[in-house]
């Protein structure tokens, strides 16, 4: 059956990371439903937020969990504590019904997504963003969050009170200047561990590989990150679509467009790393930057168009805007 194949690939999918009974004992037994993935910084967090506002739904928002995926074998008592966790969670709210987890970056890792597809019926939502614009707001988080500031206290000057820390540079090392993310994009530059060059250049063939090889067509979903910026009928309808998909009931639409006016106005509840930093953006700079920035990744965004379009028509729930496919700089 399918769920023999998950555990036994086929001959052309065989591997010593893969190839391992290990990976499938209990873990069929995981009670999730609803897996979020996609590239960080797409929306994950805020459709997290989103889905959980829904009766049918619960999860934990601010927290990034993989249902045990990096554990190569699961034991019993393994299972047992986590789906006692996820109970905790059902109990909390008597409405839910799916439990839903999300971890971003588990997309490009074969053997956990191989792993989570053990889990029967388990839906996978894939957030998608157009590679430009998802490029220079990693760069923007990363900048915010990750980097070790030159702290300089910020203070006001009326009541001497200190307001946060002003910094002007940024620094990986003691001299090691963080690349920009046009460096990061155009050559071997990365401002974290992350390639994120490398994984926009095959974000396609990553999709084929630990998407669409591994799961049937109607376990997937894939969404526009641009969506959770609109609240017009085509993306009430995009969402109410991806219900249908996650096998929840209809959303209230008037609670809908109030969380999507939640998620604008916090950015995904990130508005507390940005303070005091003026953000980047594709567009800026010179024409000539602007024209770049549109190149930059047009074969990217072809190719991801007519996969889209060809997991559509295999039986996937798909919901873009034009702005996925669009050069970002007009």
């Amino acid at each position: 059956g399918r769920s023999l194949w998950r555990c036994w690939p086929p001959p052309e999918h065989y591997s010593s990371q893969l190839l391992n009974s290990g990976n499938c004992c209990y873990r069929h037994m995981l009670e999730v439903d609803i897996v979020i993935v996609g590239m960080p910084k797409a929306g994950t967090s805020s459709m997290q937020q989103i889905l959980t506002a829904h009766p049918d739904v619960v999860g934990s928002v601010n927290t990034e969990i993989d249902a045990l995926a990096f554990v190569e074998s699961l034991t019993m008592q393994d299972v047992a504590i986590f789906n006692t966790w996820g109970r905790m969670m059902r109990a909390r709210k008597p409405t839910a019904r799916l439990l839903a987890i999300k971890s971003p970056a588990m997309i490009f890792d074969q053997k956990k997504m191989w792993r989570i597809a053990q889990i029967p019926d388990v839906r996978i939502l894939v957030m998608m963003r157009e590679p430009t614009d998802w490029l220079a707001s990693a760069y923007n988080y990363f900048v915010q969050k990750l980097c070790n500031f030159e702290q300089e206290p910020l203070v006001d000057e009326a009541s001497g009170l200190k307001l946060g820390i002003r910094s002007e540079t940024c620094r990986k090392t003691g001299s090691e200047t963080i690349p920009s993310w046009r460096e990061v994009a155009l050559g071997d530059s990365m401002f974290s561990r992350y390639r994120f060059n490398a994984y926009h250049a095959k974000i396609v063939p990553t999709l084929r590989n630990n998407i669409n090889d591994i799961y049937e067509p109607w376990q997937v979903s894939f969404f526009d990150f641009r969506l959770l910026s609109e609240s017009d009928d085509a993306a009430m309808s995009s969402f109410q679509g991806l219900a249908r998909a996650l096998k929840m009931s209809p959303f209230d639409e008037r609670v809908l467009r109030e969380q999507l006016a939640e998620v604008w106005r916090t950015r995904g509840g990130h508005t507390k790393y940005q303070k005091n930093y003026t953000r980047v953006s594709p567009c800026d700079g010179s024409l000539g930057d602007a024209v770049a920035a549109n190149v930059l990744f047009e074969r990217a965004r072809a190719e991801l168009k007519e996969h889209l379009g060809e997991a559509g028509a295999r039986g996937a729930f798909v919901a873009t805007t034009p702005s996925l496919f669009a050069a970002p700089c007009a």
